[in-house]
């Protein structure tokens, strides 16, 4: 009973563990990196070209064309990443909404209000992080090719597997028997399988990373304005209105609770009093 019942906890333990080999999200993070290492490099010579040679031209129109180009050009493409990450990787980001456009904006008051969104220049921040994921994706996914070639030695044997490179010269695995290929096998599953959990955390962080930077995550701005806005009327048992203070007690004068104050009198005016001349 014993045995059984630890046996179908190891079947389980291995079965959750090697659960990302059929995980279909898995191979959507590993393509995501895969493209990751193109996208960030067209990027980030993009956005070097633009705001390098818009600066040095700046003080001609030419140059100020290009760095508005370069700024509503990497708003675009964090579009585009927007939509690749919503459908690759485990999110669901909304467009941002901060431009606060008017009907009546002309064409250069609706340029300045692209580049005065917040949301724009997190786009530009996101492109080129994206440079630096594009590195660490190619890395994984070489990584991944050679564990690969280990599974799969078997089939293709004598082959020689890189592993990884050194001083320009490929370090790794010349296997030329069969039972060279055996052993090769359950080596590569095990680092495949590594590599994937890796590859996995890297999309997540990607994902996360994406949300913030490329999501609509602000608020209307009305909304702060009616939060920040000084009551008009002194609430029952509150504050006084802005620029208003409580009168100030003597420095003898003990405190009064509401049910200490003094209750007003009447006043001859306000009650009637018989004339005594009258009633006699």
């Amino acid at each position: 009973m014993d045995g059984g019942h630890q046996t179908g906890s190891g079947n389980i333990s291995i079965q959750s563990v090697l659960g990302v080999l059929t995980n279909l999200q898995t191979y959507k993070n590993v393509f995501y990196l895969l493209l990751a290492f193109p996208l960030g490099m067209l990027y980030f010579m993009l956005l070097l070209f633009g705001f390098v040679f818009g600066t040095v031209f700046a003080f001609f129109l030419v140059g100020i064309a290009i760095l508005v180009a370069t700024i509503l050009g990497g708003r675009i493409l964090g579009g585009f990443e927007r939509w690749l990450a919503n459908a690759l990787l485990a999110v669901s980001i909304t467009p941002p909404s901060d431009l606060n456009r008017q009907p009546d904006d002309g064409t250069i008051m609706q340029v300045r209000r692209y580049i005065d969104a917040p949301s724009t220049w997190r786009s530009l921040g996101f492109l080129l992080l994206k440079f630096w994921a594009g590195i660490l994706g190619f890395i994984l996914v070489f990584s991944l090719v050679s564990a690969v070639q280990l599974v799969t030695a078997p089939v293709h044997y004598p082959h020689f597997v890189e592993l990884v490179t050194v001083n320009d010269e490929p370090v790794g695995w010349n296997i030329s028997t069969l039972e060279e290929s055996l052993l090769a096998v359950p080596i590569g599953l095990g680092i495949t399988v590594i590599l994937l959990y890796v590859s996995n955390v890297v999309a997540y962080v990607l994902g996360q990373s994406a949300s913030a930077l490329l999501g609509g995550n602000e608020q209307p701005t009305h909304e702060y304005q009616e939060v920040s806005q000084p009551p008009t009327s002194r609430p029952p048992g509150g504050q006084p209105p802005h620029g208003q203070q409580h009168p100030r007690r003597q420095s003898g004068d003990p405190e009064r609770t509401p049910q200490q104050q003094p209750t007003r009198r009447p006043q001859p005016d306000d009650t009637h009093v018989p004339n005594r001349h009258t009633d006699e």
